[in-house]
């Protein structure tokens, strides 16, 4: 499936408020409760040597999908993901995934990690699609809204390219 047209894609190296703002609001709708980054989160990936992020916007610079990522040795990890529920199942959300695993190959990763919810059946499809390989599971990681917890699958993907 093609992107959107209208989408455009900016690093989160140098964000503003607005812009921090604007990527908490669209992470509290990807997410519920204490997973949800602040402004304040977002502005200390902007000036970070190690972290590092890139996030999808309309032509209205309205944010739809972002991606955070963070440089450990050898390995990157995804420390968030999301993408705005109106515009899930576009692809955009794997163009990110296709996207910083070459930028993480130029940084110097052979290996990429994340933790995904064990109920959330599209994310992970989404992932094992990609590559991702489950090499761990945390229990009771997550807590609910409901207050029940769930747990953590932990994937892997080794990053290849010639």
């Amino acid at each position: 499936m093609p992107l959107p047209q209208n989408l455009s894609f900016k690093s989160m190296k140098a964000l503003s408020d607005e812009d921090a703002r604007a990527l908490s609001g669209l992470h509290m709708r990807c997410f519920i409760g204490s997973e949800v980054w602040s402004p304040d989160e977002f502005l200390s990936v902007s000036g970070d040597q190690v972290r590092w992020g890139v996030y999808a916007q309309d032509d209205q610079q309205n944010p739809l999908a972002l991606i955070v990522m963070m440089d450990s040795g050898d390995d990157c990890e995804i420390l968030t993901i999301g993408t705005h529920p109106q515009f899930r199942h576009m692809g955009i959300a794997r163009y990110l995934l296709q996207f910083v695993e070459e930028t993480a190959h130029e940084r110097g990763a052979g290996r990429c990690l994340l933790e995904v919810a064990a109920d959330n059946p599209a994310a992970i499809g989404l992932y094992v699609s990609e590559g991702f390989e489950q090499i761990g599971k945390r229990a009771a990681y997550y807590q609910r809204e409901n207050g029940h917890p769930t747990d953590a699958i932990v994937l892997s993907k080794t990053i290849r390219y010639e």
